[in-house]
């Protein structure tokens, strides 16, 4: 079975650059005689921001949710992300919103 990523030539050149205190890391990538260039933040949170955005997750579902009726398994997709199942067989994720700063939550549906 063949990819989409057969032809594409991966540039050696992988950048590590310092701008702001910040790591950020920056990837060329030709594709057919066009160059898209990806620039990702590395977030670097600390052990105990980690741990208090986790527990604020948890806060907010032992506030909304009778913990023995349901099942809570991590969801690493989103920051913090707890996948919550209840007895029904519905699902939600509850996870830290990073742009609002806040617990947020998305149903299986939505």
């Amino acid at each position: 079975m063949s990819t989409i990523f057969t032809d594409i030539e991966v540039l050696s050149e992988i950048k590590h650059i310092e701008s702001f205190n910040k790591p950020f890391l920056k990837i060329s990538i030709p594709i057919e005689h066009v160059f898209c260039e990806l620039t990702m933040e590395k977030n670097v949170v600390s052990v105990e921001e980690a741990k208090i955005y986790e527990e604020k997750v948890m806060e907010w579902i032992e506030d909304h949710f009778v913990l023995n009726e349901i099942d809570i398994e991590d969801y690493p997709f989103f920051s913090y992300g707890k996948l919550v199942c209840d007895k029904q067989g519905e699902s939600m994720i509850v996870y830290w919103c990073v742009i609002y700063g806040r617990v947020d939550y998305r149903f299986q549906n939505a």
